[in-house]
């Protein structure tokens, strides 16, 4: 009988480590903010990118940045999650997470016509850690989530004020949670797995009234992340002999995501954005589980998310110093989780944001920063599939530098 016991729970835990990793993944944790003087304007530039990173926000802009350039930087994300129990208990604060996100971009001309681009970034990023006997401690302890794409794309100007590009992704996942074994049987259970996923991109813009009044479009297709891990677990001296460490795989996408953008001027020294991204996250309804153990059955569960809308809004004002521009953005996110699906390990909710920054320009040489406030609205969850009953908070700070070089 304990055997048995053990091994449920072990399957269990296994399921429920796999839930974690793949909420982490498509539940909207996607960074868009890739770089220093795109996220100061809220990254509303889709229609107004002139920079080597607009190899991400939209690959149709290389066909305006002359030259040969390349970017490096990345953004420091400091956040902190409270969560209120439904029962009146005491909040209980996550531990202060600090994570880095890199970025790197190069972009050329071959011809008047032809530009090429080259990213290498990360755009879906995680990391949360609770006290290790919370009381959702059997759903998540710790989650860490990294990925990185590489994404070359080619751009060709159709027209002089007209362009086209598409490129092709190249995505590394890896995961590392841990999560409570049931108090039945005590201790935990650690899951770290890895994989590659494949997808492409492709853009459009058009300068209706150049450096006046410029449209732009983009799509970023979907990406499948064939994830391979393996559980360790760490049960009461009681269980264990009972208890076998066991693998796992799932094949977890990442969304679709569509951007539309209009910049206008209207004066030579002010520009202003406004972008309209969709996340389809819907495409991840559910979740395949396949077990190491020939005699398990494939576990399917429902995960239910939706389609999620953000309005971003951008101003750009150059000083009358020279080189010098001025900042600042706002940022409405809607949150793709139900209720009845939020994890501890991701919290996600409705947002608003407020970024501002700077950028300073001088021959071949520009520098950026900018700062991003993300506050999270209260979210309840309703302990459906996952974690106690309760409202979780949470306050994010992004801080990011690009140093951009003009190399030709």
């Amino acid at each position: 009988m304990r055997r048995r016991l053990a091994t449920t729970c072990s399957l269990g835990a296994l399921g429920a480590l796999m839930i974690s990793a793949s909420t982490a993944q498509a539940s909207g944790f996607l960074i868009y903010d890739l770089s220093a003087e795109a996220l100061a304007k809220g990254s509303a530039v889709t229609a107004s990118t002139r920079e080597p990173a607009a190899v991400w926000f939209n690959p149709a802009g290389l066909s305006f940045v002359p030259g040969v350039r390349a970017s490096t930087g990345g953004i420091m994300v400091v956040h902190k999650t409270q969560f209120s129990p439904a029962n009146g208990d005491p909040a209980i604060d996550s531990k202060p997470g600090t994570f880095f996100i890199p970025a790197v971009f190069v972009s050329g001309q071959v011809s008047d016509r032809l530009h090429f681009g080259l990213g290498g970034y990360t755009a879906f990023g995680l990391g949360i850690e609770w006290p290790e006997e919370w009381l959702g401690r059997e759903d998540a302890i710790k989650a860490e989530l990294a990925t990185f794409t590489i994404n070359p794309t080619l751009s060709l100007r159709l027209r002089p004020n007209l362009s086209f590009a598409a490129g092709f992704q190249a995505v590394r996942g890896a995961v590392d949670f841990t999560n409570g074994l049931p108090s039945v049987i005590g201790g935990k259970a650690q899951i770290v797995g890895s994989g590659w996923g494949f997808g492409g991109n492709a853009g459009l813009m058009y300068r209706a009234l150049p450096n006046k009044l410029h449209l732009g479009l983009t799509y970023r297709s979907r990406v499948r992340l064939e994830l391979a891990g393996s559980a360790d677990f760490d049960p009461s001296p009681e269980f264990a002999q009972d208890l076998r460490d066991q693998g796992g795989s799932a094949e977890i996408p990442l969304p679709d995501i569509v951007s539309t953008g209009v910049m206008y001027k209207p004066s030579s020294s002010l520009e202003l954005t406004m972008d309209v991204n969709l996340g389809f996250w819907s495409t991840y309804d559910k979740l395949v589980l396949k077990f190491e153990d020939p005699d398990m059955q494939p576990k399917v569960m429902e995960r239910n998310n939706h389609t999620a809308a953000t309005l971003r809004l951008g101003a750009d004002w150059a000083t009358p110093v020279r080189g010098l521009h001025a900042r600042a953005g706002f940022i409405a996110d809607q949150n793709p989780s139900p209720k009845e699906y939020l994890s501890p390990s991701l919290p996600d909710a409705h947002r608003v944001d407020f970024s501002l920054g700077a950028g300073y320009t001088h021959k071949w040489f520009k520098a950026d920063v900018g700062y991003l406030l993300v506050y999270f609205l209260p979210s309840e969850s309703v302990g459906g599939n996952e974690g106690p009953e309760g409202t979780y908070q949470t306050v994010a700070h992004l801080i990011s530098t690009t140093l951009t070089f003009r190399l030709d």
